[in-house]
């Protein structure tokens, strides 16, 4: 799909973001990023076991698409949420599921084996680096904080606002995997979530000139 131009430039053209990957999504299916041609993209990196930033920053992406479904069905079907984990070792397909399916029943999430995903971090210029494990073999993740919009060929648009700081958060990030019991979690800060106008301002302004026609 030929992505239409505006005579304004957008905030990252030209910009070396983004590239060829092979990843898994949560159903355990192979997708490239040839699986997501003619549709935008907002691509996120984190981890499910992230204690509060990850959940409230796709919180956000998730309740902005949702937003738009509403109020321009037809921009809003144009978007793919994309959430590509950072760690893989625990990040599993399964696990991914119970995560994303509690933002937005469209959201894509991808994992991979070691090198697969320090590729797709490099072309995407994330960082992230594991931190000490605790007594119950958890650990933290360390990593940037950034939400890229790309366009349908695949380049990118745009990073997108990120809600100031923070919502509460109570699950130990630490804990072992028999200690989680984060779906109800998730799901219940999805009903009890700030508003997200810049989120979703900044997706009509960046994609009514383009998505139209």
């Amino acid at each position: 799909m030929q992505c239409l131009r505006t005579a304004r430039k957008t905030p990252l053209e030209g910009a070396r973001i983004g590239g060829a990957f092979a990843l898994t999504d949560q159903n355990g299916q192979a997708v490239t990023e040839r699986s997501f041609a003619g549709k935008y993209r907002i691509m996120y990196f984190g981890y499910t076991f992230c204690p509060d930033v990850c959940p409230t920053d796709v919180q956000a992406i998730g309740a902005a698409v949702k937003t738009l479904e509403s109020s321009d069905p037809v921009l809003a079907a144009k978007i793919v949420p994309v959430f590509v984990t950072v760690d893989p070792a625990r990040d599993t397909p399964a696990v991914l599921k119970q995560f994303v399916s509690a933002f937005h029943p469209r959201m894509v999430g991808l994992t991979g084996t070691d090198a697969q995903i320090a590729r797709i971090k490099t072309d995407y210029a994330v960082y992230s680096s594991k931190g000490d494990a605790s007594p119950g073999g958890g650990y933290l993740v360390n990593h940037s904080r950034q939400a890229y919009l790309m366009d349908p060929d695949g380049k990118p648009l745009a990073l997108l606002p990120q809600e100031k700081g923070p919502m509460p958060w109570r699950q130990r990030s630490s804990a072992g995997p028999g200690e989680r019991t984060l779906l109800g979690r998730y799901a219940d800060r999805a009903t009890r979530s700030r508003p997200m106008g810049g989120l979703v301002r900044r997706l009509r302004q960046m994609l009514h000139p383009q998505a139209r026609g």
